[in-house]
This record gives C-alpha cells, structure tokens and sequence, in this order.
C-alpha cells in the first residue's frame, strides 16, 4: 500500500492567521494579479514585470484595500459598491431635489437652484403663458416651458417625497433630477452651450434672463399686433411693458444705472439711464470686501482721456471728461457678478467677505424711490478651480426644508447644493464660505440678493 505524503494546509490569510501558524512555513503561493477594472496602476505594471505579486507586500489588508479603491475609474455622480459611500443622516439629508450633473453641466445647475429659491421667481415662470401661437413656437418659448418642467418635476420629487417619510432613519434618500429637457432648450435656444463643455455661469444666467424678456416682449408685440423684434423697423419702437408681475421673472432682476458724464473743458453734465441684469464687481489683488469693490465701479469717476475721449456738444469736439455711475432704480433682485478676470486668465483668488445683508444708499441717486431698502442675501454660485475652463460650480441656498426626523418642521435654513448631492450648511461651514480666511480655489461668483421685504422664509 502506497503511504501519501502529508498534506499541509493552505496558509491562512493575515487577518485570520492564529499564533500557532508561526513555526509553520507557508508553502509557495501563486503570483496574484490584481484587478485594476479596465487599467492598471504603473506601479503594478512594474511589478509584474519584475514577477512580483501585491501579495508580497508588508502592508496591512486595509491598505491594500485603499489602493485597491483608488485604481477603480470612478466619476462623481458614479455609485459602486465597492466604494465606500457617504452615510446620510436625517440630520443632514434634506427634502431638497438635487440635479444631476449630465457632463460639465454643474455651471447649469447651480443657476437652477439659485433661482428656484426665489420665490417670486418660481411663482412668475409657473403662472406665465404664452397665448400666441407663432410665439410659442420660438426658442425662447422652448426655454420657459423647458423651465417651468424642470421646476414642476422637482416640486413633485419633493411633496412626494415629504408625504412618504415616516421620520425613520431608513427612509432618507438622495433626490436628485436630471435636467435633460432643459439642458436640450437651452442648447437649441443658444448652441454656444451645447456639448459636454464647462461654460460661466454668468452667461447662462443672463442668457436665460435675456430670453424671458425677450419672450415676454414678443408675447406682447403678439397681443398689439406690431412686428416680432426681428422684423420690426427702425421706427417701431418697442412697447411699453405692463406690470412686472405679468411677465415670466427676468423684470425681477432688472434695475437702472444713471451714468453722468461731465466734460472736463466746459463743465457741462450729461445723463443717460440703462438697464442692468447684474452689476460685475471686479477683484482687486490686495481683496477687500463687497463694500470696496462696489465703491471703485459706483463710488469712483472714471476718466475718459486719450484715445478714450469723450465728444462734447457744447464744445463741438472730443475733450477729456469724467464718467460717474449711480443706481437709479433699485431691482426686486439685486444680482452681483465678483469677477476675478478668469475668462482666459488664472482667476483672482483674494478673499471678498460677503455680507448676508446690503443696503444700497450711498450708491444710489437722490431720485431713487427706494434707496433706503435692504437687502438680504438669498443665493450665491461658488466657483471650485483656478479658471473658468475647468473647476466646478456649487450653490448655496436659504430655503425651507424638512428632514425626515422632523418632516413637519420647516425651518429657513442655508442647503449646499452640489449637483445632485444636496445637504444642510452649518452656520460656521456657511460663516466659511462667507468670510474666507487666505486664498482659496473655492470662491464666490454670484450673488443673489432679494429685497427685505420679500426675504421671509420660502
């Protein structure tokens, strides 16, 4: 009878391994190659050039694990299991909808949530409607519907969701949306913003303010019977508009700027008014606050000399003169841009400390009606990165919300929103977001600030 030779048991893993193994050799172990899902780490490659295995490392299971979950090609808004994913409390997730990010489109959506928490915002573009046919067949009038969709949609996630919680740890979830149809409008409307590329989100902000209004004008030529603007003469002027509140919310945002210029040689004052959607506050090196930056756009005269003199017609000629700018009506929704020169430059990145209240007296005009109004902050776009060709957007928001420990609570309150990631601000996250201490990529870009009156809780 043939004896077989004793058979020796594999070697246990490390984390399994007990005492006892230790004056037992391991017998010779096959080389492992390690999964890297579709591409491998120069470092493994070098390894298994030289035969080597990760098996023969010294690290712990846990370390490996961690290199492991770095080599796996994962997107933001991509789940894996393997990927250990953030634990939401009903602490933090809210009943918030979130957007997801459809490939660069984060600059779209931070937009989006800005807006949506004006109120009056929201309540113009779900009440318009565009009667005229031919209007209606624009591409202006694709945005508002794609618009008023979108903001349907995410109400309905939102109620829906609300009704359901039952205050269980269990039942809180991400809401999130993605906003195809609007993307879609939006790139027909302008195909500057179509593709998968990172665009400012101060030029889809005024493009789509821009293209209310535009409807809004058109729906009325409509209704008189004029032209449409396109095809309107020189001599058809565009009509007056009717009460704000009748159009789809871009009159929200709309104020007027008195700018003086006075001829240096003659002394002699002359005045023009134009509308404004936003005022662009640019950033000094040295930073300084909101109040700094106002006072060197509105606070300071410019000086026109040179190749930049202005045309006198009291002394018939070009004469050196003085430009001075001052708000002479006051908006529903006072909107700056903090412009860091970051169009095809590395933006600024000084701080700007950005006050939740604003009054705008001092750079007002005697006549402004309203010149003694406060401000209070409602929304701001925050910019991620170094440029405007790469980084990303977020926004910020004092909305209501609701959790699902205490759905029936709704208490104003600062939400981050971060594409389809949507969560609770601490008053001292949001104090450091406000008031930043040093040089940041992650900056304030847009302001949103709703008169007092108007900026109880939504």
């Amino acid at each position: 009878m043939k004896l077989m030779p004793p058979q020796r048991r594999p070697a246990a893993h490390p984390a399994f391994s007990n005492d006892e193994d230790e004056d037992e050799p391991d017998p010779p172990r096959r080389p492992v190659v390690k999964r890297t899902y579709g591409r491998q780490s120069a470092a493994a490659s070098d390894r298994s050039s030289r035969g080597g295995s990760d098996d023969e490392r010294t690290d712990s299971d846990e370390e490996r694990h961690k290199r492991a979950l770095k080599d796996i090609p994962m997107r933001k808004d991509y789940f894996n299991p393997i990927r250990p994913q953030p634990a939401f409390t009903p602490s933090v997730l809210v009943h918030a909808c979130g957007l997801t990010n459809m490939g660069n489109t984060c600059y779209a959506n931070s937009v989006l949530q800005s807006l949506r928490a004006i109120r009056e915002f929201r309540e113009c573009v779900r009440n318009y409607k565009v009667v005229d046919t031919t209007v209606s067949m624009s591409n202006d009038a694709g945005v508002l519907a794609a618009l008023q969709q979108t903001l349907a949609e995410m109400d309905g996630l939102e109620s829906t969701h609300a009704d359901t919680c039952t205050g269980g740890a269990s039942t809180a979830r991400m809401l999130t949306l993605r906003p195809a149809d609007f993307m879609a409008a939006i790139g027909i409307a302008n195909p500057d913003f179509r593709g998968y590329s990172q665009h400012d989100a101060q030029e889809l902000l005024r493009f789509l303010l821009g293209s209310l209004d535009e409807l809004h004008v058109r729906a009325i030529r409509a209704a008189a019977g004029r032209a449409p603007i396109d095809e309107a003469g020189p001599d058809d002027a565009a009509p007056t508009l009717p009460a704000p509140a009748v159009g789809p919310g871009a009159h929200l945002f709309v104020g007027k700027l008195e700018v003086t210029t006075t001829c240096r040689a003659c002394r002699t004052p002359s005045r023009r008014t134009e509308d404004f959607m936003d005022l662009s506050l640019p950033v000094a090196s040295e930073g300084g606050s909101l109040t700094h930056a106002l006072a060197r756009v509105l606070g300071s005269a410019e000086v026109l000399e040179g190749d930049n003199k202005y045309r006198c017609e009291v002394c018939a000629g070009l004469q050196d003169a003085e430009r001075v700018q001052a708000v002479a009506a006051l908006p529903r929704v006072l909107t700056f841009h903090i412009n860091r020169g970051q169009i095809h430059t590395t933006k600024e990145r000084a701080p700007v400390p950005v006050a939740t209240t604003m009054c705008m007296q001092r750079w007002c005009t005697d006549a402004c009606a309203e010149r003694d109004v406060m401000y209070r902050l409602r929304a701001l776009v925050v910019h991620k990165g170094l440029g405007a060709a790469s980084g990303h957007y977020v926004a910020y928001a004092c909305v209501r919300v609701a959790d699902c420990a205490k759905p029936a609570e709704v208490d104003p309150t600062w939400v981050l929103f971060d594409d389809g990631m949507v969560s609770r601000v601490t008053p001292a996250a949001m104090r450091a977001v406000l008031a930043p201490l040093g040089q940041l990529a992650a900056t304030p870009y847009l302001l949103l600030y709703e008169k007092d009156a108007a900026c109880g809780p939504q």
